[in-house]
This record gives C-alpha cells, structure tokens and sequence, in this order.
C-alpha cells in the first residue's frame, strides 16, 4: 500500500470514529493537551458529523435528532469541559480578539455555536 490516504466508509465505522473523537476531546481527564483545541481535528470532526448527517438513512438518529443534538448551549457538559481546556491553553493570552473567537469555535468543534455564545464562551474563559 503506498496510498497516502486512509478511507472509512462504513457508517457504523464513521459513527464509532466520531465517538472516539467525541471522548478524545471532551473526556473529564484529558491525557493529551493539543486534542481539545487542535484546529486540524476540529475541522476532520466537523467534516466527519457533515457525512454522518449527509446519509440518506443518517447512523445515530434522523437529521432532526443531529441538527438538535449540534446545538451548543451553556448548560452542556462539552461546554464546561472546553471552557476549561481553553483556560489551560498556553496559548490563549497572546490572541487577538479574532484568533480567540477561532480558538473557541475549535474548542466547541463539531458543535453549532451562536456568535453570542462565541462571545460568551470566550468572556468565561477569561474570568
């Protein structure tokens, strides 16, 4: 195999990878730092839920059930853990305003956030 690439097809692979995804950036204990926020597996994880949706028989509930479950609110427990990810990057004091709201929506990635709540999220981080 010289390929570059790596392929999943399989919608129950698809879902089983998203879970993992899930777990390995929203787990109460986190064993590596640069998963939470890494814009890289933000975007695979946004791109990953946009096949899963796209089904026409869409793995882990309807698309009704997935555009519901994408909403991202404060009362979330992936909301509490992201925040406090965020308060332990490093990195974050020496954002811009700009750089901060991307840093945030990669936190919240695969999640649908508000502009308000990017805000929002971004004034806890800072308390």
């Amino acid at each position: 195999m010289d390929s570059n690439e790596f392929v999943v097809g399989d919608k129950y692979e698809l879902l089983a990878l998203h879970r993992g995804l899930l777990e390995a950036r929203f787990c109460d204990r986190e064993n590596d730092a640069d998963v939470s926020g890494s814009p890289i597996l933000a975007k695979l994880h946004r791109r990953l839920i946009s096949v899963l949706v796209s089904l026409d028989k869409p793995v882990g509930g309807s698309k009704s059930q997935w555009a519901a479950w994408l909403q991202m609110d404060e009362g979330r427990r992936e909301w509490n853990v992201a925040i406090d990810r965020a308060r332990r990057f490093i990195g974050w004091g020496g954002l811009d305003f700009e750089a901060k709201r991307a840093a945030a929506l990669d936190f919240l990635s695969p999640f649908e956030v508000e502009s308000e709540l990017v805000d929002l999220f971004i004034a806890c981080v800072e308390k």
